[in-house]
């Protein structure tokens, strides 16, 4: 499945032979999103992070 994905340079981000794709601030989100400096952004694209875990 993984070996499937391309890089959609219209898009900004990575797709799918079927369509799916992922959000690029979705992507960013979750390779960031223990960073402090961040958390504003995004909360702002409404991301939060479960302070519980």
């Amino acid at each position: 499945m993984f070996s499937q994905l391309r890089v959609d340079e219209e898009l900004e981000t990575i797709v799918w032979p079927n369509g799916a794709d992922f959000a690029p601030e979705f992507l960013y989100f979750q390779a960031f999103k223990h960073n402090p400096e961040l958390q504003q952004q995004f909360q702002r694209w409404g991301y939060e992070i479960d302070s519980r875990h």
